[in-house]
């Protein structure tokens, strides 16, 4: 089939890899390029030259069919042979009409039902996000709850919050050099943000669960950080 041009959403790292995902131009439904193993190098998502895809990079993929593993009946294989094509990135304008086509006014249909992996919400606000540089077992740990209408998004786990896994707000939590925890007020100052969305998604399989997770942290404005693959 024709290459496929998808708005960037979720670009995370995973254990041994990455995982990116996104949305045609028409907004119409998630898709996750991934190979036959589900697991991404780091060069599938650099361009010719070199260069890391961002979120809201408009990015053109060589789809090959559709493999839906429930719940992640968004996975498309794709074929990685060259390099993808990064065709622009979002300005403001297009940035806004993205995500708020995109999003969804509740999370549950994954975080409760899992029945897809993949969706895009703009919580009412940020209950906490930790960075941590030396969590268990000395790697470097983000945490994030939230609250969306009248419930509380807590986590899954012992430990409050979901994991992180977006490449761009790890990063820009890397300026904390000890255990950091930031609620709504203080985490929209410091990125200068008006408006957050939050991509969450699910793992595959692991000790018999489907776990939640972030998987994409957009803001609106935009907010500044470097992704590093060689330091997720």
């Amino acid at each position: 089939m024709p290459p496929r041009a998808l708005w960037i959403l979720a670009l995370s790292r995973m254990d041994g890899g990455v995982c990116v995902a996104g949305v045609p131009d028409d907004l119409s439904s998630w898709i996750r390029p991934t190979t036959e193993t589900r697991r991404l190098s780091n060069s599938n998502v650099c361009d010719q030259a070199g260069n890391t895809i961002k979120p809201l990079d408009l990015v053109e993929f060589d789809l090959v069919k559709p493999i839906p593993t429930p719940p992640h009946v968004e996975d498309w294989l794709a074929d990685f042979q060259h390099p993808v094509r990064v065709l622009g990135h979002a300005d403001p304008p297009m940035r806004q009409k993205v995500l708020e086509g995109a999003a969804e006014p509740f999370p549950d249909p994954v975080l409760t039902h899992k029945k897809r992996s993949l969706v895009l919400v703009e919580p009412d606000r940020i209950e906490r996000v930790v960075f941590d540089p030396s969590g268990y077992g000395g790697k470097y740990k983000v945490r994030l709850s939230f609250a969306a209408g009248s419930r509380l998004y807590l986590g899954e786990s012992s430990e409050p919050g979901y994991p992180c896994t977006d490449l761009k707000l790890r990063a820009w939590g890397r300026r904390f050099r000890t255990r950091t925890g930031l609620q709504d007020a203080e985490l929209r100052r410091l990125l200068g943000a008006k408006r957050i969305f939050l991509a969450l998604g699910l793992t595959r399989p692991f000790r018999g669960n489907y776990w939640p997770m972030v998987v994409g942290f957009h803001t609106l404005p935009d907010f500044q950080a470097s992704i590093d693959l060689s330091n997720p």
